[in-house]
């Protein structure tokens, strides 16, 4: 099975800045910076550009007790729980808006993308 680095590098963009936000992390490399600015920057684009949906999925999902590990299923049932409860959508929906959300993630980090 072919793993996306990508996908996991800028959920991880995601995590540490929540993990920021909420002051259980200090930036200290310029890795570190650029990672914030581009989770920033992207949640700022996203809900300026009429796309907040994505962006409270993106909080729903990925920054829910960040300084936590993931366990297994841990992003299934809270996509699900969002679908549900507050996206008004199916999950694959969801889904979606996730990776339209680490794809402006990737391009503002300047990562390659296929």
């Amino acid at each position: 099975m072919k793993q996306d680095f990508t996908r996991d590098y800028t959920t991880e963009c995601f995590r540490y800045y929540a993990n920021v936000k909420a002051g259980k992390a200090k930036p200290i490399t310029d890795a570190e910076c650029a990672d914030l600015a581009a989770a920033s920057d992207t949640l700022a684009e996203l809900a300026h550009s009429g796309k907040r949906y994505i962006a409270d999925a993106i909080r729903a999902v990925y920054m829910v007790d960040p300084h936590k590990p993931l366990h297994t299923k841990a992003i299934a049932l809270r996509v699900r729980r969002f679908a549900i409860t507050e996206g008004h959508a199916d999950a694959s929906t969801v889904y979606r808006w996730l990776q339209e959300g680490r794809k402006l993630c990737a391009k503002k980090r300047k990562l390659r993308t296929k």
